[in-house]
């Protein structure tokens, strides 16, 4: 039983091109490969068939009895490529959008801005999840996210360097302040000064802790929390 050889669509698209350019210089010009390449490239395609394309002898280019039928089909295969490829890469119209969203942001907003963005796109489904800014910005750099909200600048870690590939968009703005507890019976002016936190990866753990160390107060921390209702 004869087994076919499958098909090398470069080598399909080189020949279809020197046919419509009428020549291998003027193909070797379009597909930018030297006109040795072309000739490479027609000469593979020729043993994979087992036939000549060509009438070598001719001037202009004229192509063989099996160049004719090859060039029937030609254009078909790479019309059918395109199209597989296009309907396989094209955005699915109902596809799903991984959201994730810094902890801080989560309880407060996250249900409001969840709510206005279904209003906008009813049929994107959202997978959403909250956590810290560079686990984060490590999962998105991953493919792991489609979008990130998260806090820009400094980390625990210092200052995070975005990949080239991520473009960043500035949201709002916000002012850090400290808060004690309505009801507290500690005096603030007192040191060492008790402290609720975030883990050490808190990017505002190191900001807080520096300026106490500038203001040349001491602390303790009494608490650590792992998420921001525990704090």
């Amino acid at each position: 039983m004869m087994t076919c050889p499958d098909m090398d669509l470069d080598l399909i698209r080189c020949f279809l091109t020197v046919v419509e350019s009428g020549g291998f210089t003027p193909a070797s010009k379009r597909l930018h490969v030297t006109q040795s390449g072309i000739t490479l490239k027609i000469k593979r395609l020729e043993e994979q068939l087992n036939c000549r394309l060509f009438r070598r002898t001719t001037k202009p280019l004229e192509l063989s009895h099996e160049g004719e039928i090859v060039l029937g089909d030609a254009r078909r295969l790479l019309d059918l490529n395109q199209e597989m490829v296009q309907r396989v890469t094209k955005p699915k119209k109902n596809g799903a959008l991984r959201l994730g969203v810094v902890d801080h942001f989560g309880p407060q907003l996250l249900p409001m801005w969840l709510a206005e963005f279904r209003e906008t796109f009813p049929n994107l489904k959202i997978v959403s999840d909250i956590g810290l800014t560079h686990e984060l910005l490590k999962d998105l750099e991953d493919d792991k996210f489609d979008l990130v909200i998260a806090s820009a600048g400094y980390t625990a870690m210092g200052e995070y360097k975005l990949a080239p590939s991520i473009q960043e968009t500035h949201l709002q703005k916000e002012t850090m302040i400290w808060v004690q507890a309505e009801n507290s019976k500690i005096d603030p002016s007192q040191d060492p000064l008790p402290l609720v936190m975030f883990g050490s990866k808190c990017r505002f753990r190191p900001i807080a802790l520096e300026a106490l160390q500038k203001a040349g107060r001491t602390w303790e921390i009494a608490y650590v929390g792992g998420s921001l209702n525990s704090v």
